[in-house]
């Protein structure tokens, strides 16, 4: 109604606009505009006013009189005339009127024109109106239609178009409903050019082109805030690549030597102390390897010397059962910083508990998919083994108790054993959920019996159609069994002809048949002499000689080749039992899996029956049903199709600039593949070798998916694009950036590289795949990893030297220990005159001078020094009096009197003898502190006696009295209790509060029955301390030696070999200050009556007869 309306009033006003036109000599009205411009003039001035002659008028260039004449005449036509305006505007309005509508020569009369105009004012309102409602609609009409100067016409026509297009309506309208919400969302711009543009090609989609407009101007904004991206030089970012890929590499080599120099520089040390240290747990060590006989159990070496031994060497590589063996519960409890057990899928919980008390952190490495603990090997069930009456048990490992707990875990996806994808496509598929990275074969499709082994294909299907199963006999498939003797020989002929030296091998499904191939090469050796030498000489030119094992204990090995003997299959009457040994059983799939992830290069089956020949619905063991999914997959290669069909209907990284580069190349010609692989480590494009369609020439990586899913450089741009180099693939690598600039020079530079390696493999055969061997490796100079101990096997290069700390030499080299400085005596006498020692001021001034020289100084020392000082031969009780009052006057610690400035580190000692040495109680506890732990700074752990002995020895007392021990345990137990030592340091130090009972701690449940005990020799433990008792109480031998200081009894001796360790005759001698020859002769009597006795025992210390308390 709205068009037939708009229709109407144009004609309506068209026609009559036309008459009035005509009639008054009017220039033709042709817009709505114009049109109200016309009526606002006539609304603002009567139509008379065109009649006066104002063609003189020039509007402010009037005259004063002019203009009188002028307001005066144009007055009685201007409606609302206002005489404050200026009468020029309303003549320079009149003037534009007539230029704008009137024609030459002007009419006489206009009176009547208004009236003629103003119906059409009326039918003007109406018009707009419904043009207003229709305003999107019209202005979408035809180019062609709203090109007309004629706003009538055009109106009309317009609604004569849409009025016959009314169908299309609907269509429109939501097209303009889309074109709306465009406009919202500020695109504008495109509306416009998309509507103003002539030269759009129709194929191509509104939505396209706005998706390649919309990228486009993403591209450019992210390029300009990212200027790497905007400046991408494809050239200078290849040599960052290359420089990253070599330090990549250069750091790993680096890492290694500097480990070895971080745990070489750990080495303990020896140093003028520590070598004639006795308890030093490298003295213990080296005395016991240098012994050739009495030598302590390896156990117990490793307790003593555990701290030297893990310096030396950090990493332990035991069994758990090595471990029991070996490293003593108490004195290895959390020990270790980390442990870690490597397959531990065969580790039970109760062969690991053992290993993980001696660590403080846990690593457990394995695969829950492989063989699990079993008692395969506890019980002799071999000869049952094919029928399997008595089931195999299988345990939880450690591996899945800590799964099962909860601690986390990390999947390590990276598959290196297998050459080609296809040995590890079945298991990555059923065990591992296609989670392993994998890398794709060079070669398309593997040509079978090709003595090449890169054209092989990765799995063969070699069928027996002669092969009979021995089931109620000897259990064994013998023409199986021949057939694959056979092709072991003819491994070894292949390796002789083509000079390659593959290691291979045999994994039988059963002992029976394993030994039945046995006896097959057997008989083939026998026939021809030579090709057991051919099969020898070959496994001694390869670490990696000739196995042949069953399927329960292949686990842990490898070889390049492997081939496979199923054994089972139809009996002589034709009958065939689903029974595969371990393969049927719980776990059965495990086995399998471990058996067929063997290989490095290839895979041969022999198999006496085809799959489909057998019915396995009979039996619900996954085993069997995954062991027939591996034949078909080596038969068929069925498996890879179904793989592929769920790889591309599940593949989401999809990438539109590989699909591009893929286009591009397939214009050119090529054969191309894309996403060439079965697991995420994928070659996006491979092209076909036209002269070899077996075989991809080229592989091109893109930064598109793939690229995107790998989330390491280190991944990304060197360890991929190095196996797959390996594998033999020549990679190249486009980058967006550079095909979005010029992809043409891309194509050209491709182009150019596929003619070259044409020409090359025409000129050149191609290279073999080889096994790594030695020779392959790079060579390490020797002194680039010496870090080992560079000893003779039969003698030490450095004998444990003898050090006396009695020599004045020896002590003088004493002074360069840290914090040893030379022991000062104040000698001065009769300094002041002895009259003067009434005063109390001189006194004092003695006592300080004293102190600085010689403090810490024990009283009764400077009581001696203040006498000399002022001359007294006699001390009468006076005197003493009064130097007694000094005591409360000079500040003190006990009994000890400090310098001012006193440095709390020093140890002071005496280099010569002195006539009146200072006692054991003049030496300061800060002094004795200082002195043990020196001794304990210089060695990893040392016997408390021994401790005690070299500290007093350091002050100059040559034995150890049993009345110091007391004193000395007690700065022992002060040192420990500030933290200056670890418990363990100081073998034979104990505390009551430090007493823990570790069997208390972890007792053995009572339900589960004693271990057997290891087979190996203890001592049995005697408590020292309680011996030394009884001797005190009772001397056992009546023996005494008189010296100047007193009677030495066996007690004496006793108390001196109850530290634990062993004195040589010579040691003793020097302990109780022997001198006199009859002196030594009672000691060696004392010695021997004791061993009689049974309270010592005889030992070897350096090939001399040493002593020591019989004990563990």
């Amino acid at each position: 109604e709205n068009l037939k309306n708009i229709k109407n009033y144009a004609n309506k006003i068209q026609q009559p606009l036309a008459i009035v036109e005509t009639e008054y000599n009017l220039k033709p009205i042709l817009t709505h505009n114009a049109l109200k411009a016309f009526m606002a003039f006539l609304v603002k001035y009567h139509p008379e006013i065109l009649n006066v002659d104002i063609s003189q008028a020039v509007g402010e260039n009037l005259k004063r009189r002019e203009r009188k004449h002028y307001e005066k005449e144009l007055g009685k036509y201007i409606r609302n005339y206002d005489k404050r305006t200026d009468i020029s505007k309303y003549i320079s309005e009149i003037h534009k009127f007539k230029d704008n509508y009137l024609l030459e020569p002007y009419k006489a009369d206009y009176s009547g024109l208004q009236a003629k105009l103003e119906p059409l004012f009326d039918m003007l309102d109406k018009l707009e109106l419904h043009k207003a409602k229709l305003r999107i609609l019209l202005g979408n009409t035809p180019n062609e239609l709203q090109e007309s100067t004629n706003e009538w016409k055009k109106d009309s026509e317009s609604s004569d178009y849409w009025l016959s297009n009314i169908s299309s309506l609907k269509q429109w309208l939501s097209i303009q409903m889309v074109i709306n919400n465009l406009r919202r969302f500020g695109l504008e711009d495109f509306i416009n050019k998309v509507q103003e543009s002539d030269d759009i090609d129709k194929s191509v989609s509104l939505f396209q082109l706005f998706n390649k407009s919309f990228l486009n101007s993403w591209i450019q904004e992210g390029m300009r805030k990212f200027p790497n991206l905007a400046n991408f030089n494809s050239k200078y970012h290849r040599q960052i690549l290359e420089k990253f890929q070599k330090l990549d590499k250069e750091i790993i080599k680096i890492n290694r030597y500097r480990l070895a120099k971080k745990l070489f520089k750990n080495r303990p040390k020896q140093t003028i102390l520590s070598g004639g240290m006795k308890s030093s747990e490298y003295n213990i060590l080296t005395r016991e390897m240098m012994k050739k006989r009495n030598v302590k159990p390896l156990r117990t070496i490793l307790n003593i010397t555990k701290h030297f031994v893990v310096k030396v060497k950090p990493c332990f590589l035991m069994s758990p059962l090595s471990v029991a063996k070996f490293l003593d519960r108490k004195h290895f409890l959390r020990f270790f910083d980390v442990v870690i057990f490597d397959e531990a899928s065969q580790v039970t919980p109760e062969d690991a508990i053992g290993a993980i008390l001696r660590g403080k952190q846990l690593i457990v490495v394995g695969d829950e998919k492989q063989l699990p603990p079993t008692s395969f090997f506890h019980s002799n069930i071999y000869d049952s083994m094919d029928d399997f009456a008595a089931d195999v048990d299988t345990f939880d490992s450690i591996l899945e108790e800590c799964t099962g707990i909860g601690l986390p875990s990390v999947m390590l996806n990276y598959h290196y054993r297998s050459k080609k994808e296809g040995l590890i496509a079945f298991s990555n598929y059923h065990f591992y959920d296609n989670n392993l990275y994998t890398f794709p074969d060079l070669v398309r499709q593997g040509v079978f019996e090709s003595e090449k082994v890169e054209e092989l294909p990765a799995i063969e299907f070699h069928h027996i159609k002669n092969g009979i199963y021995d089931k109620g006999g000897t259990r064994t498939n013998k023409n199986e069994a021949h057939e694959v003797a056979s092709h072991i020989i003819d491994h070894y002929k292949n390796n002789e002809k083509n000079g390659t030296n593959f290691s291979l091998g045999v994994v039988a499904f059963s002992e029976a048949q394993r030994n039945a191939i046995y006896t097959e090469l057997e008989r083939m050796y026998k026939e021809d002499p030579e090709l057991e030498l051919l099969v020898h000489k070959f496994d001694e030119e390869n670490n990696e000689p000739l196995l042949l094992k069953n399927l329960e204990n292949i686990q842990g090995d490898e070889r390049d080749f492997i081939f496979f003997s199923v054994g089972y299959g139809k009996d002589q009457e034709g009958d065939f039992s689903l029974n595969f040994g371990p393969i049927n059983k719980t776990g059965g799939e495990r086995r399998l899996n471990v058996a067929i992830t063997r290989a490095r290069y290839h895979v041969k089956i022999f198999c006496s029956f085809l799959p489909h020949e057998i019915d396995i619905s009979r039996t619900k063991s996954a085993g069997v049903h995954l062991l027939f999914d591996y034949l078909d997959f080596a038969r068929l290669g069925m498996f890879a199709q179904e793989q592929d069909a769920e790889k591309s209907a599940g593949d989401v990284l999809q990438s539109q600039f590989e699909v591009a580069v893929q286009k591009n190349l397939e214009n050119r010609g090529y054969i191309v593949e894309r996403d060439v692989g079965n697991s995420k480590y994928l070659v996006d494009i491979a092209i076909v070798n036209p002269d070899d369609p077996n075989r991809y020439l080229l592989g091109i990586i893109c930064d598109g998916g793939s690229y995107k899913l790998i989330p390491t450089a280190r991944d990304r741009d060197r360890v991929r694009t190095e196996i797959l180099q390996s594998l033999g693939w020549e990679m190249i690598h486009i980058f967006s950036p550079e095909w979005m600039d010029n992809k043409e020079r891309i194509l050209k530079q491709i182009d150019s590289l596929i003619e070259e390696k044409l020409k090359s493999m025409e000129e050149v055969a191609e290279q073999e795949i080889k096994p790594i061997t030695d020779e392959d490796l790079e060579p390490v100079e020797e002194s680039e990893l010496s870090v080992e101990y560079k000893e003779k096997e039969d003698e030490q290069e450095e004998k444990e030297k003898k050090v006396d700390f009695s020599e004045p030499e020896f002590r003088k080299q004493l002074l360069a220990l840290p914090g040893v400085v030379r022991y000062k005596i104040y000698d001065k006498e009769n300094v002041i005159e002895e009259k003067y020692f009434e005063r109390e001021t001189s006194r004092q001034k003695a006592a300080r001078e004293i102190i600085e020289v010689e403090g810490p100084i024990h009283w009764d020392l400077l009581y001696d020094r203040i006498r000399h000082y002022f001359g007294i031969s006699y001390m009468s009780q006076h005197y003493t009096d009064l130097i007694e009052r000094l005591r409360d006057t000079i500040p003190c610690e006990g009994n000890f009197y400090f310098p001012d400035k006193y440095d709390g580190d020093l140890i002071r000692i005496e280099i010569e003898r002195h006539a009146d040495p200072r006692k054991f109680d003049h030496i300061s506890d800060l002094e004795l502190e200082n002195a043990m732990e020196l001794f304990l700074n210089s060695t990893l752990s040392m016997e408390k006696g021994e401790l005690f002995k070299k500290a007093l020895k350091l002050f100059g007392f040559r034995g150890r009295r049993k009345e110091y021990l007391p004193r000395l345990n007690r700065i022992l137990e002060k040192l420990y209790a500030d933290g200056m030592f670890q418990h363990q340091k100081v073998r034979g130090f104990t505390l009551e509060k430090e007493n823990l009972d570790l069997d208390k701690m972890y007792p053995e449940p009572e339900d589960i029955p004693e271990p057997p005990k290891i087979e190996e020799h203890f001592e049995e433990k005697i408590d020292i301390d309680e011996l030394v008792e009884e001797a005190h109480a009772m001397d056992p031998i009546e023996a005494v030696i008189e010296t100047e200081a007193g009677k030495i009894t066996s007690v004496e001796l006793l108390d001196v070999l109850s530290n634990g360790l062993s004195y040589t005759f010579e040691e003793l001698i020097e302990e109780f200050e022997l001198v006199e020859e009859a002196q030594k002769r009672e000691l060696g009597k004392m010695i021997t009556k004791l061993v009689r006795a049974k309270k010592i025992i005889t030992t070897i210390e350096d090939g001399k007869d040493a002593w020591k308390l019989i004990d563990a």
